[in-house]
């Protein structure tokens, strides 16, 4: 197993600057590519939302097979690489469209493309976070990722929406281009060498069988990545029904389910906020499942928004449940980055990723079944809040931390 070395706490800004930067160009482009292809191509809506299934798809096609290789390679290289494919493929969107020649079929591969090195990104990234941080500094490092990333999902359509208006949508994927470039410039100026990998144990099918029996057999990984899936099930779910309801059922109007959706993701923030204070005060496991039963009298708002809750306070609920993703989120991937031998921490992590998109899918798909069968569809979605309690009164680290601690050093 190789040493993680001494963190440098250069490396660790210029990393989350990095990290922070390629995030950002998705919360700002976000909008940019369907708005391309509904405005400059006339695209249908079948033709949108298989765009949209094109840009997650690749993590269920590659996630598992891109962990066993970012286990046998050094990370930094293959996340600048990424950078720079992603870069390239989007900047070829309005270079396709200044001379005319812009296509669906172009579009879909970009994105599909572009979602594979996301895909390698993402799981190189989150294994290569404790080798520049150092595992004592995983909390508050995931705390602050947490944060910045919420606030760029609460500002980040916005903006664009904003530079959509003003430039264009095909000039807007230009800008998405480059928080790109600029994340592989700062990943670029990291001092600190990467340790060598470890060698490779067998072939990549085997490897992925060896990553998938560490998940399930580690009483952490399997218990906080359970907490999770439940959590991507049931918000999939629950978000795929919500507009529904507001819009159809309740005639509210798209500034309504606007404010809701910002609820979630004020509330998404001041979780994140509060992870490293409140888990190092409380405890890192016990303050899971203490706050998943405190929050959990909130569960019972969103089936049953209109009648009788009030919209509004039934979005309040909706803030306070995000409240507990985002405080959950810090420290379910600091715990999982945490206690994964350092060989392993990129199957690991792909295989996490798999999962828990997988739940979203599962999550969406439930939501249809229940809106064909039921108009009033929410009452029978699933009650989050429970469901994320179990996982985490599960953990073995609800009262004790592993040999590895994930505590946050104090500044």
């Amino acid at each position: 197993m190789p040493p993680i070395l001494e963190p440098d706490p250069t490396d660790a800004r210029r990393f989350v600057i990095a990290a922070v930067l390629s995030k950002a160009g998705q919360h700002v482009g976000r909008l940019a590519i369907p708005l391309v292809a509904v405005t400059a191509l006339q695209a249908s809506p079948g033709d949108t939302g298989l765009l949209a299934a094109a840009s997650t798809v690749a993590f269920l096609l590659i996630g598992l097979p891109a962990g066993v290789w970012l286990d046998r390679v050094r990370r930094r290289p293959v996340m600048i690489a990424a950078d720079l494919a992603r870069a390239v493929l989007l900047l070829s969107v309005p270079a396709a469209w200044a001379l005319g020649a812009l296509s669906l079929p172009q579009l879909f591969v970009v994105v599909l493309l572009v979602g594979a090195g996301t895909v390698l990104f993402d799981v190189g990234a989150q294994a290569h976070l404790p080798h520049v941080v150092g595992r004592e500094r995983l909390v508050a490092t995931n705390a602050r990722l947490a944060s910045i990333d919420s606030v760029g999902q609460v500002a980040g359509p916005a903006a664009g929406g904003w530079l959509v208006q003003l430039l264009g949508a095909p000039l807007v994927v230009a800008v998405h281009a480059a928080g790109y470039l600029w994340s592989a410039w700062w990943l670029t100026r990291l001092r600190r060498p990467e340790p060598p990998p470890p060698p490779a144990t067998g072939g990549v099918a085997a490897e992925i069988r060896a990553g998938l029996a560490l998940v399930l057999h580690h009483p952490v990984l399997r218990a906080t990545l359970a907490a999770g899936a439940l959590t991507n099930l049931a918000v999939a779910a629950s978000l795929a029904m919500v507009p529904i309801v507001l819009t159809r059922d309740l005639g509210a109007s798209a500034a309504v389910l606007g404010a809701w959706l910002a609820a979630g993701g004020v509330g998404g923030l001041l979780g994140a906020v509060a992870a490293r204070p409140v888990s190092r005060r409380v405890g890192e496991g016990r303050s899971l499942w203490l706050a998943g039963l405190a929050v959990a009298p909130a569960a019972v708002l969103t089936p049953l928004i209109g009648d009788p809750v009030p919209v509004a306070v039934a979005a309040a609920g909706w803030g306070v449940l995000c409240a507990k993703i985002g405080y959950d989120n810090v420290l379910l991937v600091s715990f999982r980055q945490a206690v994964t031998p350092d060989g392993a921490l990129g199957r690991v992590g792909a295989t996490a990723r798999v999962v828990l998109i997988g739940a979203v899918t599962a999550g969406s798909l439930l939501a249809g079944r229940s809106a064909s069968s039921r108009a009033r569809a929410p009452r029978s979605g699933p009650r989050r809040p429970s469901s994320r309690w179990c996982g985490s009164r599960c953990s073995p680290r609800r009262c004790a931390a592993p040999a590895r601690s994930t505590r946050a050093a104090r500044p």
